[in-house]
């Protein structure tokens, strides 16, 4: 498989443009060529991993994921923390460039749309792969194409419906990417708390310690922490390039501006008006 095209690249070039990396094995896919979806959002990524399976290398394998950059990392802290020790050797395999902890099989859709295909060989030629995977992303992309905003992957994550069912995704990944999505979205914790309810067998099954309550007071726990420590630390950056600005000979509005978008690229302007040094 190595060195020659899984499929015919024309078939993604409309929803995706494929990302370079330099990895053999990715999860469970052997030497995945991967695509960045670009219907995605800055709220909402999604992406298309394509290769053979992990054990036997034999047919064809795709998986389609979406991730949202306020939860993504923050979930991966919260299996390490509250998961069991082994996910930790896991977690240092994943790829954060390509890694994305919400993805589910291209063979979902099948069953979502009651269609079950053959699996195709990794050695079958171009064509019929390539029609494969036409036929999985023509059902697939009418679901995913509209996951481009917070809230509704939100009501992504708390379904358990296909092609993205709860039992197919780690359920303490999806726990705490409800909890820092919720939160960023202003939803109570008692909200949230219900949200988890349904899943709560499934989510203490997992856990280290299994009490949801005790899991959730900490997930909100150390998102407050989070976000504090991320505060600060701009604040940090800010000051230092405010400090350094001004010591320049000339500084005006524009330079002003400049230093704070550098920190915040999403700060008001009018939160920073120091005196601009009187002309000399």
């Amino acid at each position: 498989m190595a060195g020659r095209e899984l499929i015919d690249r024309s078939v993604v070039l409309a929803e995706y443009t494929a990302v370079q990396v330099d990895v053999d094995e990715w999860a469970d896919i052997h030497r995945p060529a991967v695509y960045r979806g670009t219907f995605g959002s800055s709220e909402v990524e999604h992406f298309l991993y394509l290769g053979s399976d992990i054990n036997r290398h034999t047919y064809l394998l795709g998986k389609f994921g979406f991730r949202a950059p306020v939860a993504e990392s923050f979930s991966l802290a919260a299996l390490s923390k509250y998961g069991h020790p082994n996910f930790r050797v896991w977690l240092a395999s994943q790829n954060n460039h390509i890694g994305c902890m919400m993805n589910f099989s291209l063979e979902r859709v099948n069953i979502a749309t009651k269609q079950l295909n053959s699996r195709v060989p990794v050695s079958a030629d171009i064509g019929r792969r390539t029609e494969y995977i036409a036929n999985q992303l023509s059902d697939l992309l009418p679901a995913i194409r509209e996951i481009t905003t917070l809230p509704r992957f939100l009501e992504v994550l708390a379904a358990d419906t296909e092609p993205w069912p709860w039992f197919a995704a780690n359920p303490i990944i999806r726990a705490a990417q409800i909890v820092a999505v919720g939160s960023h979205l202003k939803i109570s914790p008692e909200a949230l708390r219900e949200m988890l309810m349904t899943y709560r067998p499934l989510i203490c099954k997992n856990l280290q310690v299994p009490d949801l309550d005790s899991f959730l007071f900490g997930l909100i726990t150390d998102l407050h922490e989070m976000i504090a420590m991320t505060a600060l630390t701009r604040a940090d950056l800010f000051q230092a390039a405010l400090d350094t600005a001004c010591q320049a000979k000339t500084f005006d509005y524009s330079s002003r501006i400049l230093v704070l978008r550098s920190v915040d690229p999403c700060a008001e302007i009018t939160r920073c008006q120091p005196a601009i040094p009187a002309a000399r």
